[in-house]
């Protein structure tokens, strides 16, 4: 295994995706006139990201042994990113089916299946060591294990001196779980409504507040369409791109994968920002 810029650890799965005029009401039938099928996984989607940037990166995660987990592990060796810390189990790949509007909203029904089943190896170790950053996703705290894996990375991460960031994605509404990353994360993201689930109000107070509890160097709240807060000292608003939205699906992924190719090139905290609401 080549020594990594970036290690991700999260869910690999497979998105079915649905293009529709209006979401189903229950008991009732919507023909969609346009269907994909993807790879995602917030975790296969931040490595790919960042190995389209030119970055080496591996991802720690989990598929089963099925067609599912055959197709996602060729698409990612194909994107370059170094599958050997990647677990096969005996349990069904991960599928998301996911709904997106007219708008480009997005609505999604999933089975997390073989990604809850992530167990911590010897291997990664050695991995770890010569990493520039260490990346989580905050659903690895729903495995199995309840965060085994993810506590142990970030904790040699930090013996190696590399900067760890994660997403709260899942988990911002357990007060509890969040506390468990003190002094063991430097960046943390977020967006709006798992904000709000942390510390009710997002205001400067606030997120300082959560910043020091954690012990983070920034704390960085998503706000997709407006852009983004982060707060190091101060709080500051990085304004968004004003695109035309066609599909949301995977861009909390690609804000990440943003910052955190800033972040190992060297960019300064608001440029990282900018940059990840380029890529978002």
């Amino acid at each position: 295994m080549m020594k990594m810029d970036v290690i991700v650890i999260g869910d690999v799965n497979i998105d079915l995706i649905f293009y529709v005029k209006n979401y189903p009401g229950r008991g009732t039938n919507v023909i969609s006139k346009r269907f994909e099928t993807h790879f995602g996984g917030v975790g296969a989607n931040t490595a790919v990201a960042l190995s389209k940037m030119g970055l080496n990166v591996g991802l720690i995660g989990t598929v089963g042994r099925d067609i599912w987990g055959d197709l996602a592990l060729d698409d990612l060796k194909k994107n370059r990113v170094d599958i050997a810390l990647i677990d096969r189990v005996d349990r069904p790949t991960g599928v998301m089916v996911v709904l997106v509007d007219k708008e480009g909203e997005r609505t999604i029904i999933g089975h997390r299946g073989a990604n809850e089943h992530s167990r911590w190896k010897s291997s990664i170790k050695n991995s770890i060591k010569f990493v520039k950053v260490l990346h989580v996703s905050g659903y690895t705290f729903f495995n199995e294990d309840l965060g085994d894996l993810p506590i142990k990375d970030m904790n040699l991460a930090k013996e190696a001196e590399a900067t760890t960031t994660i997403d709260l994605e899942g988990i911002a509404h357990r007060k509890e779980l969040v506390l468990k990353l003190r002094n063991l994360v430097d960046y943390v993201f977020m967006n709006q409504d798992e904000a709000r689930a942390l510390v009710d109000f997002v205001t400067e107070e606030k997120l300082e507040r959560l910043k020091e509890e954690l012990r983070a160097k920034a704390v960085i709240v998503k706000m997709g369409g407006k852009g983004c807060l982060v707060f190091k000292e101060k709080l500051r608003k990085v304004k968004p791109f004003k695109v035309k939205v066609v599909d949301t699906t995977g861009a909390g992924d690609a804000f990440n994968s943003g910052f955190i190719y800033g972040i190992v090139r060297g960019l300064n905290l608001e440029d990282s920002c900018v940059l990840a609401n380029a890529l978002a």
